[in-house]
């Protein structure tokens, strides 16, 4: 069965020398014309990368060339301009905030510090900052910080008494939605200021909801439901203020629809799920209409997966199309 962990516990067991095993995020939806799909896979049979692809499966072009990677999400989020995409990899030794460009070029670290483990960037909608999660030493969970693409400027938004993964702010910069636990709350979504003021939940308790993407017009969220643990993993959407939960997908026994993402021009998303296969091995990347209807499989052999990492294969970011 699959376990979606929570992240905190396995970074943790990342600075103990494990391999890096989390749920992936969905990345920032901001509006533009639908470009490139960015996701990861392990193609060859002998590392996973980070790949590129037009959003019928075509076109696959392979960004990284990690040798030995064995990382089956990278946390990938693409610029709002759609010309770079902010990533993570532990090519050093621990998880650190990359860049590249959408031809594979000017891959490079966006900061050096090995007293911490960053994860889980996504852009500002004007792309001046990327917004990640910082593990705290102390407490084991995930504080929110900010940085320019230049390493420059780093500042703490949130303090690290629960987590907040999968973060990214609403489409006026307003707002950060997140994914939290802590306090006895297993998953659930949450609301705060961009300062870090005011938070709210936004899903119940029991619903256990993860991997928040917020719609390009900013008015609704997708998500998927039972957040770490084994149970099959289905796709929701909501209103930005919590409201009318819609289920989109249903996994029934035993599949796992996980990281759906928005289109930048809102009318269909991406998402991982195991459903192609009778055995629990593999994911591979479906497209929907943002109502659930029209499901489609583009993409075929991503790669088997670790059991323990099967919630994360996969990965996809929907890209818009580069600005000229």
């Amino acid at each position: 069965m699959l376990s979606i962990l929570r992240r905190s516990s396995l970074v943790v067991g990342v600075l103990c020398g494990l391999l890096l095993s989390i749920a992936a995020p969905a990345g920032a939806a901001y509006p533009g014309t639908n470009g490139r799909i960015a996701f990861t896979a392990n193609l060859h049979g002998r590392s996973w990368q980070l790949y590129t692809m037009n959003p019928d499966g075509t076109d696959v072009q392979e960004l990284t060339h990690i040798l030995g990677s064995r990382e089956t999400t990278n946390m990938v989020d693409w610029a709002p301009n759609g010309k770079r995409i902010a990533f993570v990899s532990s090519l050093t030794g621990e998880p650190e905030l990359y860049l590249i460009r959408a031809d594979g070029s000017g891959f490079h670290r966006v900061f050096d510090d090995p007293r911490h483990v960053d994860l889980f960037p996504t852009w500002s909608p004007g792309g001046s900052k990327l917004l990640f999660g910082r593990l705290s030493n102390r407490t084991g969970n995930l504080a929110l910080f900010t940085i320019r693409p230049d390493g420059s400027d780093i500042t703490k938004v949130t303090g690290a008494r629960i987590d907040h993964a999968g973060a990214q702010y609403t489409p006026d910069s307003a707002s950060i939605i997140f994914d939290g636990s802590g306090a006895g709350v297993i998953a659930a979504l949450y609301k705060i200021d961009a300062d870090g003021s005011n938070p709210v939940q936004l899903t119940p308790t029991d619903m256990r909801a993860g991997i928040p993407d917020i719609s390009p017009d900013g008015t609704h969220v997708v998500f998927y439901d039972g957040q770490n643990g084994p149970l099959p993993n289905s796709i929701w959407t909501m209103q930005i203020d919590g409201t009318h939960l819609t289920r989109l997908t249903d996994a029934g026994c035993c599949f796992h629809d996980t990281s759906p993402e928005y289109a930048p021009d809102g009318t269909r998303i991406a998402f991982a799920t195991d459903r192609s296969y009778v055995r629990q091995c593999c994911v591979e990347i479906w497209i929907m209409d943002a109502d659930g209807s029209n499901v489609t499989q583009v993409t075929s052999s991503l790669g088997a997966c670790p059991a323990e990492s099967l919630g994360d294969c996969g990965d996809p970011d929907w890209g818009p199309a580069p600005e000229s």
